[in-house]
Order: C-alpha cells, then structure tokens, then sequence
C-alpha cells in the first residue's frame, strides 16, 4: 500500500517520488529472493513463445541495480544468429 499523503496527491512530482521509492524497495526484494531465477525464467518464456523465430535484430540492455538481467536471453539470442544492439552511455558530458 502506497505512503502517498492526502496532501502529496497535489503535487504529482511528490507521489511520483513516494511511488518510485515503494517500487524500487518492491524490486530490491523480489531481486534479493530469486533475480537469477527469474531472469532464467523469463529467457525461458520468450524463447518458448517463439518470438525470436520472427526477428532478425533484437534490442537489449544491461542492468543496473535490481533490473531483471537479460544477459542469459541475449547470448541465446546471438546463438541463434540474431544481431545484438544494446545502448552506450558514454557518461555525462560525453555525448
């Protein structure tokens, strides 16, 4: 249950940073209790659903913090021969 105040619903900048808060902790949690599991999972479920039988060029990330941790599913991608593109982030100031 969100701690939004009465009061924060007037400023949608406020709830926004009460409801990031709750849902990182929420992250944080579920990653600490199974992450590498769930990413297994989940490469598990794309691959299965087929999805990389229509695709030629797949878009991936690596994670950061808590974020699910596509590593496993991009390696079976490229595998499979699929092109790889995941974004650069030089840092700031470097663009």
């Amino acid at each position: 249950m969100s701690e939004i105040a009465p009061d924060t619903l007037t400023d949608p900048a406020a709830a926004k940073a009460v409801l990031r808060r709750e849902a990182f902790a929420a992250r944080r949690i579920a990653h600490a209790a199974g992450g590498t599991a769930a990413a297994e999972a989940a490469a598990a479920v794309f691959l299965a659903a087929g999805f990389a039988d229509r695709a030629r060029v797949v878009a991936g990330y690596r994670p950061i913090r808590t974020e699910i941790d596509p590593t496993a599913l991009m390696t079976a991608l490229v595998r499979r021969g699929l092109r790889l593109c995941v974004p650069v982030i030089e840092g700031e100031g470097l663009a």
